[in-house]
Formats: structure tokens, sequence, C-alpha cells
């Protein structure tokens, strides 16, 4: 194992015994704390594999039943369903690049971004003729990884 790997296991490790620590043996009782409740119910209805915290503070979920965004308020569902909408409810992946441009992984049916500004999705596949395409639409569960580099292009790990 790398020195890096090491170290991030151990400030896992020690951030893990931490907690556990304040929580089993530290008195809160000056903090009159009797119940921690959320008024939303945060239910993504599927299996989750993604989940990302945007520039204007939106938590955006990718699931097995699409891509689920909460704003505090409540949650919003956006499903496959024409045009403009996801290429697949199996979302794996979620992130958000320097133009606020949201990039997803779907499973088996290439990739999306979704423009908060329009509230459209474009799908990118790879028999797009005339279009910027990418290598397969097959994609599994395992992790994967958007990235932008300092000249602003994408990278996509499958």
């Amino acid at each position: 194992m790398s020195k890096l790997n090491n170290r991030k296991i151990n400030r896992i490790s020690i951030l893990l015994f931490a907690a556990c620590y304040l929580f089993l043996f530290c008195d809160t009782s000056y903090a009159n704390l009797t119940s921690l409740s959320f008024e939303t119910k945060f239910d993504t209805g599927g299996y989750n594999s993604g989940v990302m915290q945007d520039r204007d503070g939106f938590i955006w979920v990718a699931c097995s039943n699409g891509l689920v965004k909460y704003d505090s308020y409540g949650i919003t569902t956006y499903k496959k369903g024409g045009e403009n909408s996801l290429s697949s409810n199996q979302i794996s992946c979620v992130f958000e690049d320097s133009d606020g441009l949201i990039w997803l992984s779907a499973l088996s049916d290439g990739i999306n971004t979704y423009d908060k500004k329009t509230g459209e999705f474009t799908q990118f596949h790879s028999n797009d003729p005339g279009r910027p395409t990418i290598s397969s639409d097959k994609n599994c569960w395992s992790n994967k990884l958007f990235a932008e580099d300092q000249n602003g292009d994408i990278w996509y790990g499958s």
C-alpha cells in the first residue's frame, strides 16, 4: 500500500475513534439536546452510488432511481423520460465542473450533463453521428470518476 493510502486510512481511523470517543464518553447534558430530527425525509428510493454538494449548496445524489436534488426544503427526482431528460434512471456518478454543469454517468446508457440554468439534460452516447461521442455506453456500478483539468477539459474514468 502506498504512503498516501496509509495516511488516508490513519486519518479516517483517528477521526472515527475520536467521534466514537466523543459520542460514548463526553457529557453532552450542557447542550440541552434531547432529540435531533429532520423535517424532510431524504429517501432516494434506490441504491445510492454518488453524492455531491454543488457551489449553490444543493445536494445531488446519483442513485438507481435517477438523480435526486435536495435543496433544504425538499427533494426533486429527475428520471428518464424524453429528449431533454436523463438517458437512464440508473445513475452511478455525479460531478460539477467549473462552469456549474452537472456531469452524470448513466449505467449502460452513456453520459449525461445537466444545465442548472436551463433545466435541461444533454445525453452523450457512443453512436451519436455529428456530436462529441464517448467510447462506450456500457458502464458498471464500479467507482466512476469525473475530473476537470486546468484547461477545463473533462476526464471520465470508467
